[in-house]
């Protein structure tokens, strides 16, 4: 095993660039890595999103019946049910300008895989 070397400033006193010593490769290539995925909680659902295929597009009707009579889902949404939801990125920074982003596609899709609809199951 080779020694650990100190982490060294770049020319300018910074990290970018500057060659840091590893930590967890021995651990992850002895198979003992431990991931989100790994932990198993009693009750945890999983979340799968439909996304669009379509660059820009017109949503007239998501129907979403279908996948909530699947067993093991237990529940799907669109933007019908969640639009009063959404995200906002925050930056601790006077030139941030808080954006305000639906959870879901609601309208129209603005982007190839834009979300547009999310199945809650027991199992992925």
């Amino acid at each position: 095993m080779r020694a650990e070397r100190e982490a060294r400033l770049d020319r300018d006193g910074r990290w970018v660039g500057a060659a840091l010593p590893r930590k967890e490769d021995r651990r992850l290539l002895l198979g003992r890595g431990r991931f989100t995925a790994d932990l198993e909680r009693a009750g945890t659902l999983h979340a799968a999103f439909v996304r669009s295929p379509h660059a820009s597009a017109a949503i007239q009707r998501i129907d979403v019946a279908p996948a909530r009579r699947v067993p093991g889902v237990f529940d799907a949404f669109t933007a019908a049910d969640l639009g009063h939801l959404y995200l906002q990125a925050g930056l601790d920074r006077d030139e941030f300008v808080p954006t305000r982003m639906p959870l879901l596609a609601a309208g129209e899709v603005r982007h190839v895989g834009e979300p547009v609809a999310v199945v809650l199951a027991a199992d992925p």
